[in-house]
């Protein structure tokens, strides 16, 4: 029986060796400390020699301060033989050393932890300051960059609802407050602004009395988003928040499995960029990003799942308005709260082209004039159409409205000019190109009777 026993003894040490040859110690320990075959003589001395590599790497892993690693070993080398001397002072202090790094990291998450809880509950200051002890997490900043993205938004809304109270007009301020309210609920410059227009309101004149509400107005304030009969909602702010249709401030919402406030298309001068929001998967090209990534002409962002895909566009040359197409047939598509539903967002900057032919931002086949123009000025949103004469129309045929300013609730009625002759040879040549298009402009995000 002796021979057997020598004969059956080397295996398992042959396969620590082998682990051992291919520079996985760990293996080899883990074979060896395993084996019901660990009493013989020969597997003992490969115990003591994995256990003097897994001390030399536990040394080495603890000179660069890769603590996790330096535990595995010293932890597995003291499985492997008791550990005297030297090794057992390594252990001890790694022991310590791991004992701070959890500690440490505990610290790190119950912070990143309370800045989310912050952060939602609009205390921004707060949840920035708490991200700054921990700015070495990659979770730590993308949060840091998306709430200083909302501090910004918020500081501007504050100068907006200042600027509206110096002009007297109390009621975009209260929109510009509550705005910034819903980014940070807790800051005391929100208090003063609430007494400044509580006082502004009450020395008001009373509205008139028996005085019908027109159903129409200019479309002035760029903040107004608008679609352009079934073709297109159209945003012209330069910080557009996509989310599903339960979030709050939200340009385009999305029915979709998508966060509330998923991701921001910011317009930065000549570029736009995509900003995932806290912990919300975005990619672009099949790639997932987690900070601020610049778009081009093409790319394709997916928010969440491959059913909410958005094709980026940039269909005029030298322009700064962008467009967002809807990548497949049967995807997540724009649901706002009219229960209107849109597959193209127009991110307008100063000018949207609409035409039959590219290059336009929006391709309307049966328009009847070469291209029609709306224009951001400092009157409000003018239309102009090339090659063809230009109403502006609202629902009430008795409000006289300016003839070239959009109105919303309105249209914009277009008509070909041709004269009888080409009418003629238009019908000669059977071209059913028609004559007069009247295009619907609403608000669809302003609340309804129905609601």
């Amino acid at each position: 029986m002796k021979w057997l026993t020598k004969w059956l003894d080397p295996v398992d040490c042959r396969v620590a060796r082998e682990y051992l040859e291919q520079g996985q110690p760990f293996e080899a320990a883990r074979h060896l400390v395993a084996s019901p075959h660990r009493g013989p003589r020969t597997a003992k001395t490969m115990l003591v020699e994995i256990s003097g590599q897994l001390i030399e790497l536990a040394r080495n892993s603890e000179q660069a301060a890769n603590i996790t690693d330096a535990w595995k070993a010293i932890e597995m080398a003291d499985k492997c033989v008791e550990l005297h001397g030297e090794p057992a002072v390594i252990r001890e202090r790694v022991r310590e050393l791991k004992k701070e790094q959890d500690h440490q990291k505990q610290f790190h998450e119950k912070c990143f932890n309370q800045a989310v809880c912050l952060a939602e509950e609009g205390n921004l200051c707060s949840a920035l300051e708490l991200l700054d002890q921990i700015s070495d997490r990659p979770d730590a900043k993308r949060l840091k960059l998306t709430l200083e993205k909302q501090q910004a938004r918020f500081r501007r809304y504050l100068s907006e609802c200042d600027e509206r109270l110096d002009s007297g007009d109390v009621t975009t301020a209260k929109e510009r407050l509550d705005k910034a309210r819903e980014i940070n609920a807790t800051h005391p410059r929100l208090l003063e602004l609430e007494q400044s227009l509580r006082d502004a309101a009450s020395d008001a004149p009373p509205p008139p009395i028996n005085r019908p509400t027109p159903p129409s107005q200019p479309l002035r304030d760029r903040s107004t988003s608008f679609a352009l009969a079934d073709h297109a909602l159209i945003v012209s702010v330069p910080e557009i928040v996509l989310g599903n249709p339960l979030g709050q401030s939200i340009q385009m919402p999305i029915q979709a499995q998508i966060h509330e406030r998923h991701a921001m298309i910011a317009r930065d001068g000549q570029h736009y960029r995509v900003i995932p929001l806290a912990g919300c998967e975005v990619s672009v090209n099949g790639n997932s990003v987690y900070e601020v990534s610049d778009l081009d002409d093409g790319d394709i962002v997916q928010l969440g799942n491959e059913y909410c895909e958005w094709r980026f566009r940039r269909p005029v040359p030298d322009s700064t308005t962008g467009l967002l197409e809807q990548v497949r047939p049967r995807g997540s598509s724009v649901h706002t709260p009219d229960k209107s539903q849109f597959r193209r967002v127009v991110l307008a900057d100063d000018e949207i082209r609409i035409g039959r032919i590219p290059p336009a931002h929006l391709i309307v086949a049966h328009l009847p004039c070469e291209s029609l123009v709306l224009t951001w000025t400092d009157d409000g949103l003018l239309a102009a159409a090339d090659g063809g004469s230009l109403r502006i129309g609202v629902e009430d045929s008795t409000i006289k409205v300016p003839p070239d300013i959009v109105q919303v609730p309105g249209c914009i009625e277009i008509s070909a000019e041709i004269d009888e002759a080409e009418r003629l040879t238009r019908a000669f040549v059977g071209n059913a190109a028609p004559e007069e298009l009247r295009l619907r402009v609403t608000n669809p995000f302003a609340a309804h009777p129905s609601d």
